[in-house]
């Protein structure tokens, strides 16, 4: 028998709650293993997906490979269906279990005859009883490959024409058209049992445009989102909703439902963010877990900006969340592996310039190394750093912080976040690492260093002094040249030597 940790109260083990592996549990001749959640087939729609699923599985192995401090071998179970076991990912990941190594990490995949007879087991007097939604999970982890059963939610029940219209509606399509036509009419969420109806029909045939957008009409919760959060939050990064002043920023763990209650604020206006968010979540911890040191350099993921520069490259348009959608989930999965490592696989903007790669940085919201050394050797010379219009005084950061401290690197964070344009940021932060490292070179600084006024002198430079008006673009209230935008940072050429003449021009 298979039993979910959720619904038997059966605990996992773990060390933190984002190191969980699997437990053999025995109650006479009967045994039991419990799961962990993100191995569930009720945990979240994109664990359908069975590359997902592996990516799931090879990000946890290697955390564990890394972390595990107890005695002998940690176990991982995941259930699979026969027919996910006959895809062919399935078979090169179980084959290459087989061989008794995954990414240099040493695996053994074995039988279950042979984990029962090898591993520690604990023996329980009774087995709580299993009951309502989780026993209609056992139920249906023994018979089908039928989704989870309907959260709890406050969605006002279907007018009976809408139903009516919904039964009518031949196929999967017709179904669709009904339900986002009452949502756009509306503005309210479709009864869950309308929702679900189609959501599960929309699995069995993968079309994970109506998969998503129904589980948002669900308000559907990832089982182990509160995990993969810690899990992100542990390793000194952060994580934040919404743009402009409504933007809200996580730093430390919340409960579930704080989480729940976050994302729902934030998904008012676009209801497909309240699931976009979670899955964007999920596959970071995945990254993170797999190797932190692809993270140097950012602090806080924001949330809004990156699902909307995932549309950009998948859809050539940011505001095209339906297009989004579209995608599997290991193709979303991809694209922000290739972000976050450099490149985009699937990316059909032509625009491959340095403009982009200072969009893509900028969105990320990763600094260079030593950044904040740079940044805090400017201050003590000067009374602050402006950028655009916003002011990052030293007093009383040089006063009471140090350079490598983290509320320092929060504290430039949160200055850099007001920066409308992630281009525009990109640029500042070239400014201030070449006036950082040049620094014992400049006699004199002004009171306040006007990054903008620095950018401006540097395009004077490059535009041989016929100023920057000419085949411009405004970012964030600056004008910015085009060709400057494109230009590499290194070289002969390139915009940091215009910097650096720029910088002169403060003494």
């Amino acid at each position: 028998a298979v039993v979910s940790t959720q619904s038997t109260g059966i605990n996992v083990r773990q060390r933190v709650s984002s190191l969980r592996t699997s437990m053999l549990y025995q109650h006479g001749t009967e045994h039991y293993v419990s799961l962990p959640e993100y191995a569930s087939q009720y945990s979240f729609y994109n664990v359908l997906d069975t590359e997902i699923m592996i990516q799931s599985t090879i990000a946890r192995i290697s955390y564990l490979s890394r972390q595990w401090l107890f005695p002998g071998r940690p176990v991982l179970a995941v259930l699979l269906t026969e027919g996910r076991c006959a895809e062919s990912s399935m078979v090169r990941f179980l084959n290459s279990l087989k061989a008794g190594s995954l990414q240099g990490i040493q695996v053994r995949l074995s039988s279950v005859e042979f984990v029962l007879e090898n591993s520690f087991k604990q023996y329980l007097r009774s087995i709580p009883s299993l009951k309502g939604v989780a026993a209609r999970r056992i139920l249906r982890i023994r018979s089908s490959d039928s989704i989870s059963s309907l959260p709890d939610s406050d969605v006002v029940l279907a007018p009976p024409d809408l139903k009516d219209q919904f039964a009518d509606a031949e196929g999967l399509e017709a179904k669709w058209s009904v339900l986002m036509e009452h949502y756009k009419s509306n503005r309210t969420l479709p009864e869950r049992s309308l929702s679900f109806e189609l959501y599960s029909l929309a699995l069995r045939s993968h079309h994970w445009q109506i998969v998503r957008y129904c589980a948002a009409f669900q308000l559907l919760t990832h089982s182990s989102i509160s995990e993969d959060v810690t899990h992100i939050l542990v390793n000194q990064k952060q994580l934040s909703f919404g743009e402009g002043e409504g933007e809200e920023t996580i730093s430390q763990p919340p409960s579930t439902g704080e989480f729940v209650e976050c994302i729902r604020r934030h998904s008012q206006r676009e209801i497909i963010l309240f699931v976009l968010y979670q899955e964007v979540i999920s596959y970071i911890c995945q990254m993170v877990q797999r190797n932190i040191g692809d993270f140097v350099g950012i602090l806080r993921f924001r949330l809004d900006r990156l699902i909307r520069l995932l549309a950009l490259e998948i859809t050539g348009s940011e505001d095209d969340l339906l297009g989004l959608c579209k995608v599997t989930p290991i193709q979303l999965y991809r694209v922000m592996s290739g972000l976050f490592g450099g490149v985009s696989p699937l990316s059909e903007v032509e625009d491959s310039s340095w403009d982009r790669r200072r969009r893509v940085d900028g969105v990320l919201n990763r600094v260079p190394p030593n950044f904040q050394v740079h940044v805090y050797a400017i201050l003590n010379r000067c009374h602050g750093i402006r950028a655009g219009e916003h002011l990052l005084s030293s007093f009383p950061l040089v006063q009471e912080m140090t350079p490598g401290e983290p509320q320092f690197a929060v504290a430039i964070n949160d200055w850099l976040d007001k920066v409308p344009s992630a281009q525009l940021r990109q640029l500042y932060i070239e400014v201030v690492v070449m006036l950082g490292s040049t620094l014992k070179m400049v006699s004199r600084l002004p009171d306040i260093v006007d990054l903008n006024k620095v950018l401006e002198g540097a395009m004077r430079v490059y535009n041989g002094g016929s100023g920057i008006q000419q085949n411009g673009t405004v970012h964030g209230g600056s004008i910015v040249s085009r060709e400057f935008l494109r230009t590499p940072p290194t070289g002969k050429f390139g915009t940091l030597s215009y910097i650096i003449q720029a910088i002169a021009e403060l003494q």
